[in-house]
């Protein structure tokens, strides 16, 4: 992850297919504003389950109104790294030679060669 990043490329979304089953999926870079806002909501909303169940951990079990912005600014941190990341392992293609760059440029492990 490259926090040099993480406020550039801002509100920019990148794509991803699936070539199996023709899935298309996009997801934005940088830091994760949706969830900072809406916690749990957002990756409901892309049905991410697992990311879902993630936030809802993490954030659950928190008393102190300090420590939930900490913790709800390092989920947002981290989020759309890790949901790209598992994307990206499940087997999902960047959709162009853009948006490979573009996820090059934030610190992603990209072989061009399998996503061109």
């Amino acid at each position: 992850m490259n926090f040099t990043t993480l406020f550039e490329d801002a509100g920019h979304k990148v794509k991803f297919i699936d070539k199996k089953k023709g899935k298309i999926k996009s997801s934005p870079l940088g830091i994760s504003w949706t969830t900072f806002f809406f916690g749990v909501f957002a990756p409901l909303f892309r049905g991410d389950w697992l990311g879902a169940f993630g936030v809802l951990s993490v954030t659950s079990y928190v008393i102190s109104p300090i420590a939930t912005l900490v913790i709800q600014i390092a989920v947002a941190v981290f989020y759309n790294y890790i949901y790209i990341s598992r994307l990206l392992a499940k087997g999902y293609e960047l959709y162009d030679a853009n948006d490979i760059e573009l996820v090059k440029k934030h610190g992603y492990n990209v072989d061009s060669d399998a996503n061109e």
